[in-house]
C-alpha cells in the first residue's frame, strides 16, 4: 500500500528552498506589477539653489520651475500639491565656469507618493567670479506735467550705488536707472520712493534698494490783454431784442496755460449774460458770468456788471 502522507512529506522536505524562492518571486512581480499600474502626474515645482560658493555668482539663466513626475494612489495623487516637493541645485562643488549640475528632490514629508524622474535632470550654470562696481544714478521720469505745468529739476538721493554680480555684467555697467516715475498730468511737485531697474536678475544693489527723489514742478503760465472781449447773450426771449448790443465789450487780462488763453482770445466767446428773467422792454444791469477751461482765470476785468436796453422787434 502507497503511504502518500510519507510521500507529501518528502516532497516538502525536498522542494522547500524552490518553493519559498519562488513565492519571494511571484511577490516581488505582483508588487512591480501593481506600482507600473499606479497613476502618474506631472507637477511644476519651483527650482531652489543651494550652497553657492563664496566669491562665485550665477550668471546664466536658470530655469525657475522643472517638471516633475509623481506615482501614487489615485485618492493621493489627486490632492497631492507641489508644495511638498522640494527641488534644488546644490552647488557647493562648483567651480568657475560652466557646471552641470544634478537636479535633486525629496519629499518635504512623508507620503505614499513617490517621484519617478524630473524633466530636466540636470541643468547647466555657468559660474562667474563676483565684481563689485559704483556707479551713477539716473532717474528715470515719463510724460510730462498738466498743460501750464513744467518739470523745474529733481533733486534725489544717493546719486551712485555700488552694485554687485558676474564680472563679465558688471564691468559693462556704466549707469543704474530707475523704475520708470510717471508726472503725466501732475500739477504739483512729486516726493516718493523709487526702486531701481536692474538690468538682470544676476546684478543687485549693495547699499541702497532704492533712492528718494523730490521732483518739482511749477505753473509754466501766460498772461495776456484782451482789450474788447465780447459779452455774448444767452437765454433771450425772441420778441425782444438790446439796442445797445453792439457796445457790450468788456477789457479783460486772461491768466493760464498759453495755449488755452491763445484759444480763448481767439474764440473771444468766454463772457455771457443770461437774460432768461427779462420779458419786458427797459432798462437793466446784470452780471457778467464766464466759463473758462481748467487752470484758466480772469485776473482782471474791467466791470463786472454791465447795462443793456431792452426794447421790442
Amino acid at each position: 500500500m502507497i503511504d502518500i502522507k510519507r510521500i507529501v512529506n518528502k516532497f516538502l522536505r525536498e522542494n522547500f528552498g524552490a518553493r519559498v524562492i519562488s513565492l519571494i518571486i511571484a511577490i516581488i512581480l505582483w508588487a512591480y506589477d501593481n506600482y507600473e499600474n499606479l497613476p502618474e502626474r506631472y507637477m511644476s515645482v519651483p527650482l531652489k539653489i543651494k550652497n553657492i560658493p563664496k566669491h562665485l555668482t550665477i550668471a546664466n539663466n536658470i530655469p525657475s520651475n522643472i517638471s516633475v513626475k509623481i506615482k501614487g494612489k489615485n485618492d493621493i495623487i489627486q490632492t497631492f500639491s507641489a508644495r511638498n516637493i522640494e527641488a534644488y541645485l546644490d552647488l557647493k562643488n562648483g567651480i568657475e565656469g560652466k557646471n552641470i549640475i544634478h537636479v535633486s528632490t525629496k519629499l518635504k514629508k512623508k507620503s505614499h507618493i513617490r517621484i519617478v524622474y524630473t524633466i530636466p535632470k540636470s541643468v547647466k550654470v555657468v559660474l562667474e567670479k563676483t565684481f563689485r562696481k559704483e556707479v551713477p544714478v539716473s532717474p528715470t521720469i515719463i510724460n510730462a506735467p498738466a498743460e501750464g505745468y513744467i518739470k523745474a529739476g529733481e533733486t534725489f538721493f544717493p546719486t551712485s550705488v555700488v552694485i554687485e554680480g558676474p564680472a563679465s555684467i558688471v564691468k559693462e555697467i556704466n549707469v543704474i536707472r530707475t523704475k520708470p516715475i510717471d508726472i503725466g498730468g501732475v500739477t504739483g511737485s512729486i516726493y516718493k520712493n523709487v526702486e531701481f531697474d536692474l538690468p538682470n536678475e544676476f546684478v543687485h544693489t549693495v547699499n541702497y534698494h532704492f533712492i528718494n527723489i523730490k521732483i518739482k514742478i511749477k505753473q509754466n503760465f501766460s498772461t495776456i490783454f484782451i482789450e474788447k472781449a465780447k459779452i455774448n447773450i444767452i437765454n433771450f426771449k425772441s420778441n425782444l431784442y438790446i439796442k445797445n448790443k453792439d457796445e457790450l465789450f468788456a477789457r479783460v487780462k486772461l491768466r493760464g496755460p498759453k495755449s488755452k488763453i491763445e484759444i480763448l482770445k481767439k474764440s473771444n466767446n468766454f463772457l455771457y449774460i443770461d437774460l432768461k428773467d427779462i420779458d419786458n422792454v427797459g432798462e437793466y444791469e446784470k452780471r457778467i458770468h464766464y466759463k473758462l477751461p481748467w487752470n484758466c482765470s480772469i485776473v482782471y476785468i474791467n466791470h463786472k456788471k454791465v447795462k443793456i436796453k431792452v426794447e421790442e422787434k
